[in-house]
């Protein structure tokens, strides 16, 4: 025979009904819909429990509960669609700032590459312009001092040869001497002859003296003064003349003027 339930375990079964309902409530809250609607509902949920926890005689029992019509619920406004954060944001700026500092650190390099370069070419321009100067300089001088060594040859030169010329004119006017003082001992002047009167005569020598020829060139207006002129020279041969070149130079073919009173040239 089955015995019907103690009247004292209700109670119980309310209490522990209630209390489950209570956490339950409070669950709900917790979450995130809004705080007003969750009170009201969390009433019908907790009276339901409540109610569904207690034996089916209490239930009998109990008046029958109206539910209360449902709250209208507002529509919550679409949220917009939040544009989604870069990942690691700090991460990514720390890189970038790492990459700038790269970047700006070759731009430095690069710069300072380029200015060493340009300094490095600037100084090997002036380099280059002393080292041009220098050397012009130098061959100025060498050339100077060229210039000076061949006026000074020059010079020289032209003082040996006027000294030359001076000693040979002084061979030519020493054997001229002697040439007419060799025509003089062989000149047979002809009697009652002016002695004021002179003949101009050319007068062509072999290197040895000997007298090749002898042309008048200008007559005393006597012919035979003119003749024994020319007849002394040829009697004289050969006639002494220097032993230099350059002074029988001057002996091949020379012009005499002869007088009776003196021979002279």
């Amino acid at each position: 025979m089955i015995q019907p339930p103690l009247p004292l375990k209700k109670p119980f079964y309310y209490a522990l009904g209630l209390h489950g309902g209570i956490i339950l409530f409070l669950l709900i809250i917790s979450f995130s819909f809004p705080e007003k609607i969750f009170q009201e509902q969390s009433v019908s949920v907790i009276n339901a429990n409540v109610l569904n926890s207690l034996p089916s005689q209490a239930a009998q029992q109990q008046p029958e509960v109206k539910s209360a019509p449902p709250i209208p619920v507002p529509k919550q406004p679409t949220p917009k669609p939040q544009q989604q954060k870069p990942m690691h944001r700090r991460t990514i700026t720390k890189e970038q700032a790492v990459e700038q500092t790269v970047v700006k650190n070759a731009t430095i390099d690069k710069k300072e590459h380029l200015a060493r370069q340009r300094q490095k070419k600037r100084a090997e321009i002036v380099h280059e312009k002393q080292l041009r100067a220098k050397e012009l300089a130098r061959q100025k001088q060498l050339a100077h001092q060229k210039e000076l060594a061949h006026e000074k040859a020059v010079a020289e030169q032209s003082r040996l040869k006027a000294l030359h010329a001076q000693q040979v004119q002084g061979t030519i006017d020493r054997y001229q001497a002697m040439i007419t003082q060799a025509i003089s001992e062989h000149w047979l002047i002809p009697p009652g002859v002016d002695k004021q009167l002179s003949c101009k005569l050319n007068i062509q020598l072999a290197p040895d003296g000997s007298v090749l020829n002898v042309t008048l060139i200008e007559s005393s207006n006597n012919v035979l003064l003119d003749r024994s002129a020319v007849a002394a020279v040829y009697k004289s041969s050969p006639l002494p003349v220097p032993s230099d070149p350059d002074a029988f130079d001057s002996f091949r073919n020379f012009d005499l003027i002869v007088k009776p009173e003196d021979i002279i040239s």
